[in-house]
């Protein structure tokens, strides 16, 4: 599965790194904390061989933030 951003979408919340990591530490939903899906995405990324240096960067600042 891949995801698409349309940059022109309505719902598209242009902010930057620190303000999404921030809300990625904070964040739950039903299927738990953001943290656990965005470490989970990362892994299994690495899992593909896929390195993707913004992903990890922004991982690393979220749990750097998490409480």
């Amino acid at each position: 599965m891949t995801y698409v951003i349309r940059r022109d979408h309505p719902q598209y919340a242009c902010v930057d790194a620190e303000t999404q990591a921030r809300t990625i530490a904070r964040a739950r939903g039903q299927r738990g904390p953001n943290i656990d899906y965005l470490t989970r995405t990362a892994a299994r990324l690495v899992e593909h061989g896929i390195r993707d240096s913004e992903i990890e960067a922004l991982l690393a600042r979220a749990r750097a933030l998490v409480p």
